[in-house]
């Protein structure tokens, strides 16, 4: 029985361990463009940003910096691939997202592909002007963190704090801020 137990909890450690890792493998943010000009045809310019990987500090200045260096203009289109990140950058990206006038998709790097939203990605997905996913996408809330490195839980005191500037910017970004009772 003490062995049976043993190895349970060695399994555990593993199992942890192994999320863990995981979640640091994921790289950060990166941004790929796609232009496509319909005008001659009486129809619009097609701009696509695709943005696959983790959402971390400075992922919403990286995106100002390219919509700038690629002339993005308002109505384009987001395709986000994020399977981790910082819940606050997701805020600052979501924000970027909407002063920049973009539509955002949950998907990959083409049309066909599915993409996911998980983890902190949902919340800068809310800063779209118009929001879309297809049935083979992911989108995925779960309680949030301190920070991904400590894997603990909000202290009682920080809570209140943390789900009042969630909640905010919900409402900022137009939607039910009941969805905070998801994360």
């Amino acid at each position: 029985m003490r062995h049976a137990l043993t190895l349970l909890s060695i399994m555990m450690l593993c199992s942890a361990a192994a999320q863990a890792a995981e979640r640091t493998r994921e790289q950060s943010m990166r941004f790929s463009f796609q232009r496509e000009d319909y005008r001659k045809y009486g129809l619009r310019l097609y701009q696509v940003v695709h943005a696959t990987g983790a959402i971390s500090e400075g992922t919403a200045e990286n995106l100002k910096i390219f919509a700038e260096q690629n002339n993005i203009q308002p109505g384009g289109e987001i395709y986000l691939d994020s399977g981790s990140g910082n819940r606050i950058e997701a805020m600052r990206l979501g924000r970027m997202i909407r002063a920049l006038g973009l539509m955002t998709h949950i998907g990959g790097t083409s049309p066909q592909q599915p993409g996911r939203c998980i983890s902190a990605c949902p919340l800068a997905f809310l800063g779209g002007t118009y929001r879309f996913m297809n049935n083979a996408d992911t989108f995925g809330l779960h309680r949030f963190y301190r920070s991904q490195a400590e894997d603990q839980e909000f202290t009682q005191e920080q809570a209140p704090q943390v789900a009042e500037t969630m909640k905010s910017y919900m409402q900022e970004m137009g939607t039910n801020p009941s969805l905070f009772r998801y994360m």
